[in-house]
């Protein structure tokens, strides 16, 4: 039997879901909120999970997509509560550590914790993939200087996982943003810690999705879209970016191959960007979206439903 552990709504997930049911394949898919409706037991001692009263066995590989995406409440006065997110966690570690799976595709968070992004660009540059000149500080005094040292053009991001939020009726998430001289100057000398990246101007922004040696990239034209020029992510949906299959030079290729070998990552989404005739590696994302790209020629669901049906012994 396959496994899909995933959220309720990741489209990706949803049309690698499509592909098993297309072919037949012999599959269940668990999503975090099933944590809350639905009857789902650990028994420490025997070693087995039950879900509705039916035991989980015969796992052959097991996908780990995404996982929990809602907020838990005590009251309607209390949106996020930490005590209960940190014991769901430890649940779940117990659950997908109990889980008598034989094979992981991408090991989930629970299981193998995911390399932050210091440590990526640690190993991508020993191994040999250009990154930009990086920093990562909490005093005024040493972001001056890096500043001035990158031709006062830098830009700031999340150093974990992005933020999205809800106040009121409207929506709010983080984005990688560029940081003046006069944003430097509003600061304390000391701020809580963040990361600061030299703003490498970019011909072409490129996605690649990465499946076990297997590469499907395109190209993203966003660089002439003021609005997107920093963070593709700042969608325009008036003005989209042209987008194109992309191949990459068979070193690059080598090189990321052997990166993600060292993280222990299966899968993941790599943003990196094209200066002139240079590839310089951001950062991957295990968990990073992908897909819907078919009329590229980049049939990413279609090769991981294969993958899971070939892993899944009969």
């Amino acid at each position: 039997m396959i496994v899909v552990l995933s959220q309720e709504f990741d489209p990706p997930a949803q049309r690698v879901v499509s592909k098993l049911k297309e072919k037949g394949a012999d599959f269940t898919i668990i999503y975090g909120s099933d944590f809350l409706d639905k009857k789902i037991g650990i028994d420490v001692t025997n070693k087995t999970i039950t879900i509705n009263g039916k035991e989980l066995k015969n796992i052959n590989i097991t996908w780990y997509r995404r996982w929990f995406n809602r907020k838990f409440k005590f009251d309607d006065n209390v949106n996020d509560n930490y005590y209960l997110k940190n014991e769901f966690d430890e649940y779940s570690s117990n659950f997908m550590n109990y889980l008598p799976t034989k094979k992981w595709l991408n090991y989930p968070p629970y299981v193998r914790p995911y390399p932050s992004k210091s440590l990526q660009l640690k190993k991508a540059k020993e191994y040999g993939l250009d990154i930009p000149n990086t920093i990562i500080t909490n005093n005024k005094e040493s972001l001056s200087d890096f500043f001035t040292k990158n031709n006062k053009n830098i830009i700031t991001k999340n150093l974990s996982d992005p933020l999205t939020f809800q106040r009121k009726n409207e929506h709010f998430a983080t984005y990688t943003s560029t940081v003046s001289f006069e944003d430097i100057e509003l600061q304390s000398d000391e701020f809580f810690p963040s990361i600061f990246q030299e703003n490498v101007p970019k011909s072409i922004e490129l996605r690649v999705f990465y499946l076990l040696g297997n590469f499907y990239s395109y190209a993203i034209f966003s660089s002439m879209n003021e609005q997107t020029s920093v963070d593709f992510r700042v969608y325009d949906y008036k003005k989209p970016n042209r987008r194109m299959k992309y191949e990459l030079p068979s070193e690059i290729k080598m090189k990321i191959n052997n990166l993600m070998k060292d993280l222990d990552l299966h899968t993941g989404s790599i943003d990196m960007i094209k200066s002139n005739e240079r590839y310089i590696f951001l950062e991957v994302n295990p968990q990073g979206m992908f897909g819907g790209l078919e009329d590229y020629g980049l049939n990413i669901e279609e090769d991981i439903a294969n993958y899971l049906i070939q892993n899944d012994e009969f």
